[in-house]
């Protein structure tokens, strides 16, 4: 009985999918980014626009989260085995193809 509970526990976990997490280290580029989208901003168009400049930095940096938050998806990572799977299949016919004149 144990054996058995033992055995399907492992078959659940090599079957089930893995969902990863973003990290901390993800996000750091977004807030790397938005801060010189900032500080330029600022810098170009002057102090005054600082509330303007604000709102297109943290609009940039919303729009790198989100993108963030996609790659880690399953829906994301189903396109990528996807897409993968077609370039192989592509991959094994060109050199059937190439043999015939």
């Amino acid at each position: 009985m144990l054996k058995s509970g033992f055995t399907s526990l492992i078959v659940f976990l090599f079957i089930s999918p893995v969902q990863a997490s973003p990290t901390s280290a993800d996000f750091a580029r977004c807030t790397a980014s938005a801060t010189l989208d900032l500080d330029h901003c600022i810098k170009v168009n002057g102090i005054g626009s600082s509330d303007t400049c604000w709102k297109q930095s943290k609009q940039h940096f919303d729009t790198c989260k989100k993108n963030i938050f996609w790659r880690y998806s399953r829906q994301y990572q189903q396109k990528k085995i996807k897409a993968a799977r077609e370039r192989e299949k592509r991959m094994q016919q060109q050199p059937s193809q190439q043999k015939q004149p």
